[in-house]
């Protein structure tokens, strides 16, 4: 079962450039699904991308960004657009899943 629709369009949130390239080309080889990524490497230009005129199906979302926490990032985009966030973290804590599931 598939959490996207038919066709979607993904926020790619990530500041590590090859780490975006890679989660956009795995999301744009689905082949029953064609996805179209955007990506952007702060929190604040997030919530600029959300603010503007593109509807999003799903966000991947870096914990680790340079101008803030990607946790507090959720609360914001969540603030502007309620869209599904699929959280990225090289973190082992149960503290970031609990936060990021408020």
């Amino acid at each position: 079962m598939s959490v996207l629709p038919s066709a979607s369009r993904v926020l790619i949130v990530e500041d590590d450039p090859l780490v975006a390239s890679t989660i956009g080309v795995m999301l744009r080889s689905i082949e029953d699904r064609p996805t179209a990524t955007d990506v952007v490497d702060t929190a604040a230009r997030a919530v600029a991308a959300l603010a503007a005129d593109v509807r999003y199906t799903a966000i991947v979302l870096d914990v680790d960004l340079p101008d803030g926490n990607g946790l507090e990032a959720v609360r914001n985009l969540r603030a502007v657009e309620a869209v599904p966030v699929f959280v990225l973290t090289s973190h082992d804590g149960n503290e970031v899943w609990g936060a990021a599931a408020d």
